[in-house]
C-alpha cells in the first residue's frame, strides 16, 4: 500500500510537473504573505550595469559584464521542466542538473551516464575555474530535495543554514569559505571549489516541483572579495519567480480562492484513481467532506483511510482550508466522533498540500492518525 500511495502521489501532479514526496507534517501552516523580497543592503550600493535575465522559471538582474550560459536543459516552455523521472531496474531515478552559469569565471558540467544530453540517468559534477577577481554562480535543480517546499511548510530547516526569504517564499542561506554541501541529495556531497575565497549558496523550494529545489551558489575569488558577495546578494535580491503564481492579498478574494481550491481537490480525492487508492478498498472516505470549508457534515463510515471498522462509526466530517507558505494551500480533512459504550471521543485529521489552483500536492500519511489505530472498533490493515 505503501508504494502505492506513493506512486498515487507522483502521478497525481504530473499535470503541474512535478513528482511529489509524502513527509511527515508539524502542522506549520502560514498567511499568504507578500511576493516581496527581503532587501539586501548591496541592493541599494550597487552602481554597476546591469543586463535582465528570464531563466529557468527565475527573473534576475546581474552585472552586464558577467557572462550568462544556459545549459538548454530547463525551459520556462516546457510543460514538464527537468522533473523528468525514469526507472533504473526497480528504483527512481532522480535528476541533480545543473541548468546555467552566470559570471566572470566559468564552471562546466561533466555529466556521467548513458545520455549526458538527456536530464535522467546521469550524475553530472560541476568543474569550477576562478580567475583571480572572479565570480561565477550555479543554478542547479534537483527534482528530490531533504528540504523543499514541504519541508518549508512544515516548518523544517537544515543544520547549518539560516533561514531567509526569496520573493517572498522562504529559502535557506549558508556562507562557507571554498565547499559546497549539496542538501539537494538525500546523501549530501560536499564539493570544494579550488580558489575560492568564499562560497555563498542559497536554497529556494519551488511551487512548480514541491518536493524538489533550485540551489544558488555563488564561488568567489579574490582580492575583492567583498564587493563580488556584495553584486551576488544585489542579484539574489533581485530575484522573482516566473511566472509569479501566489495567492489574493485582498480577504474576500483570498476566501473565495479557498472556497475554489477546496472543491477542486475534493473532487480530484474522490474521482481520481488516485485519490481512490488512497482509501480503503475504495471506501469512499473522502464523500462526506463538505466542499465549503468551514463546514461539517454527519456521517456513518465503516472504515479509516487503510483499515476496516468492526462496526460502523458515527462521525462529523469538517473541512478546513488555510494558506501556507509556499503561497498555496493546506487542506485539512477531520472524522471526529462523540464517545460510545466502549471508546472515548476523539478526531483523526488528513492534511493536503495544494497549489494554489486547487490542485493536490500531497497527501499527508502521518498528521493525528489517518492510518493509525485511532479509530474505534478498527479491524486489521486489508487492500487498500
Amino acid at each position: 500500500m505503501e508504494g502505492l500511495i506513493g506512486l498515487a502521489a507522483v502521478v497525481a501532479v504530473v499535470a503541474v510537473a512535478g513528482p511529489w514526496l509524502l513527509a511527515p507534517h508539524s502542522g506549520g501552516v502560514g498567511p499568504a504573505g507578500s511576493r516581496t523580497a527581503v532587501p539586501s543592503a548591496a541592493a541599494s550600493t550597487s552602481s554597476v550595469p546591469l543586463a535582465h535575465a528570464q531563466k529557468w522559471f527565475l527573473a534576475f538582474d546581474y552585472p552586464a559584464a558577467w557572462k550568462l550560459v544556459d545549459q538548454k536543459v530547463l525551459s520556462m516552455a516546457d510543460p514538464d521542466p527537468l522533473v523528468h523521472l525514469t526507472f533504473v531496474g526497480s528504483d527512481w531515478a532522480t535528476t541533480v542538473r545543473s541548468v546555467g552559469f552566470v559570471g566572470t569565471g566559468s564552471a562546466t558540467d561533466e555529466c556521467v551516464g548513458p545520455d549526458p544530453s538527456q536530464a535522467v540517468e546521469v550524475v553530472c559534477t560541476t568543474k569550477w575555474a576562478l580567475p583571480e577577481g572572479s565570480v561565477e554562480v550555479r543554478f542547479l535543480v534537483a527534482a528530490d530535495a531533504r528540504w523543499n517546499g514541504l519541508s518549508a511548510i512544515d516548518g523544517l530547516t537544515l543544520p547549518g543554514y539560516t533561514q531567509t526569504t526569496i520573493d517572498g517564499l522562504p529559502a535557506l542561506f549558508q556562507k562557507s569559505t571554498n565547499s559546497i554541501t549539496t542538501p539537494a541529495l538525500f546523501t549530501p556531497a560536499t564539493q570544494v571549489v579550488p580558489d575560492a575565497d568564499e562560497v555563498l549558496s542559497w536554497l529556494l523550494p519551488t511551487q512548480h516541483m514541491l518536493d524538489g529545489v533550485f540551489e544558488v551558489d555563488a564561488a568567489i575569488r579574490g582580492p575583492n572579495v567583498a564587493e563580488l558577495d556584495a553584486r551576488v546578494r544585489a542579484m539574489m535580491a533581485s530575484l522573482r519567480w516566473e511566472p509569479e503564481n501566489g495567492l489574493p492579498t485582498d480577504p474576500a478574494a483570498l476566501q473565495a480562492a479557498g472556497k475554489t481550491a477546496a472543491k477542486t481537490a475534493l473532487t480530484w480525492l474522490r474521482t481520481s484513481i488516485m485519490g481512490r487508492l488512497w482509501q480503503y478498498s475504495g471506501k469512499h472516505l473522502f464523500d462526506c467532506f463538505p466542499n465549503v470549508p468551514g463546514e461539517s457534515a454527519a456521517a456513518t463510515i465503516t472504515s479509516s483511510e487503510q483499515h476496516p471498522l468492526t462496526k460502523p462509526l458515527r462521525v462529523t466530517c469538517t473541512t478546513e482550508i488555510a494558506p501556507n507558505v509556499m503561497h498555496g494551500w493546506t487542506l485539512s480533512l477531520t472524522h471526529s466522533w462523540a464517545a460510545g459504550p466502549d471508546y472515548a471521543a476523539g478526531r483523526s485529521t488528513g492534511l493536503f498540500d495544494l497549489a494554489p489552483d486547487g490542485t493536490v500536492s500531497e497527501m499527508d500519511q502521518q498528521r493525528e492518525g489517518w492510518t493509525y489505530d485511532v479509530y474505534p472498533n478498527q479491524g486489521s490493515n486489508g487492500p487498500g
